[in-house]
């Protein structure tokens, strides 16, 4: 028992520091507001972030259903409330990272999209996304005239989440409000 004791206590202070537990979240289920308020406290965490799935031909973003009451502004710069969502997998590995996307739940919910015919012009569709948060501390060499430079499409978003699963499909019927 204490051979097995030394050997965690070694592997724990070899592990890199700042990376997340395995499968533990920080905090339970977060909003995409809830996160970008305070982005750093959550750098490099497994998190749950429930929002709203907004896809393109150009990439997946995850964002709120309206607009943050206190949106993310770094150095005059007020970022999209968006959080760029990236796959790893072995073409893609990222470091630190001890998982690969799970595609089978991605595939489920496409399908399940695909079934529901859905206009995402007109409906919302809900996901909870659980993966590592990535940020950075923005500097003024970061930020340029009208635009930053952060992560995914066009370097849009102020931070990422390196995609473990998506679960809980949720479509908001919108169309009447709009």
């Amino acid at each position: 028992m204490r051979r097995f004791s030394l050997i965690l206590l070694l592997a724990a202070a070899a592990a890199p520091q700042g990376k997340p537990a395995p499968d533990q979240a920080a905090q339970g289920t977060l909003s995409v507001c809830d996160i970008l308020a305070d982005p750093l406290k959550y750098n490099y965490q497994l998190v749950k972030i429930r929002g709203v799935s907004v896809g393109t031909d150009e990439g997946w973003w995850i964002g709120p259903d309206k607009p943050c009451s206190r949106p993310l502004t770094t150095g005059g710069y007020t970022w999209p409330s968006i959080i760029w969502v990236e796959s790893v997998d072995e073409s893609r590995p990222s470091r630190g990272v001890q998982f690969r996307t799970d595609h089978n739940a991605v595939n489920k919910i496409d399908g399940a999209v695909a079934r529901m015919h859905i206009d995402p012009k007109l409906d919302r569709i809900w996901l909870n996304f659980t993966g590592v948060f990535e940020t950075r501390v923005f500097t003024s060499k970061d930020i340029g005239k009208g635009r930053a430079f952060g992560f995914g499409h066009m370097n849009s978003a102020p931070a990422r989440l390196l995609l473990k699963t998506v679960t809980d499909l949720h479509v908001e019927h919108v169309a009447a409000e709009k």
